[in-house]
């Protein structure tokens, strides 16, 4: 565990260097003793076999909140912290989340993804759930027990585990065009966590939503042409008139059937006189 105890100690340096904490050094060899002592004990050992969970980095930021606390820092700036620290990881995620909401099929995907999350938390024991379904519409689950929270517990720092609950909220909460994310209680309220994410219906695609997808075609095409048509000369000619297709399409202009000045092509809305631009 020694090369995971390194990782994560640097992490924690950054962001009491970042917030501009008296002694760094001192602070950082206290959170990294913590760490190891946290590693070597038996409710580490117990809570490693539910790795759905990631029990390390829980373990990671169970010391830093410990180590914070002694410092005297308050639970509010401690959370700002551990969020600062060790979700900007989920970035990414949240990238690939903005892209897959653009995605029509994303809700099945979350859907997917959902199923595949109660397998391995029901397989390993890390949430124990009362409920579980599924269909083309919505997904509801209910958790009566979660390691999360135990975990947090285990330590007297039950409050904090709200921490994993507002990560999984906002990855549900960048599909804003698919997934409507409906938490209606926590266990850190009450007996039992009921969630549901429930399908948004799409409105039909009109006559502009169809010729926007067949320009976001021809842009994709036209940058696989121009990367890879160097092999050939005729995919190379083809890449270039693309191209200059594209260059015609974003100088060429229509004129707003209301105030008349001209304006860009596939907008819903002139943005001089606020009219909206019929589709035909």
């Amino acid at each position: 565990m020694e090369k995971t105890v390194r990782k994560y100690t640097r992490l924690y340096q950054r962001a009491i260097r970042r917030r501009k904490l008296y002694d760094v050094p001192g602070k950082t060899r206290a959170y990294r003793d913590k760490l190891t002592e946290l590693y070597a004990s038996e409710l580490y050992r117990q809570h490693s076999a539910c790795r759905s969970v990631n029990p390390p980095r829980v373990y990671a930021i169970i010391a830093m909140i410990l180590s914070l606390q002694s410092a005297g820092v308050e639970q509010a700036e401690i959370e700002a912290m551990v969020e600062e620290t060790f979700c900007k990881a989920q970035k990414h995620i949240r990238r690939r989340t903005k892209l897959l909401d653009l995605y029509p099929g994303a809700w099945r995907i979350v859907r997917k993804r959902k199923i595949a999350a109660h397998k391995k938390h029901a397989g390993d024991g890390s949430m124990v759930f009362d409920s579980f379904e599924a269909d083309d519409e919505c997904v509801t689950y209910q958790v009566h027990r979660c390691m999360y929270v135990e975990m947090f517990a285990a330590y007297g720092i039950r409050e904090y585990s709200r921490i994993f609950c507002r990560m999984e909220r906002a990855a549900d909460g960048f599909l804003p065009n698919h997934v409507w994310f409906v938490p209606y209680s926590e266990l850190l309220t009450g007996d039992c966590c009921r969630v549901e994410l429930a399908r948004i219906p799409r409105a039909p695609l009109t006559k502009m939503d169809k010729i926007r997808l067949i320009i976001i075609g021809w842009f994709i095409l036209t940058i696989i042409l121009m990367l890879f048509g160097t092999h050939s000369k005729v995919m190379e000619v083809i890449g270039w008139l693309s191209m200059a297709g594209w260059a015609v399409f974003l100088l060429v202009k229509m004129r707003c059937p209301c105030c008349g000045v001209p304006i860009r092509m596939l907008t819903d809305y002139c943005p001089y006189c606020g009219n909206e631009i019929d589709d035909d």
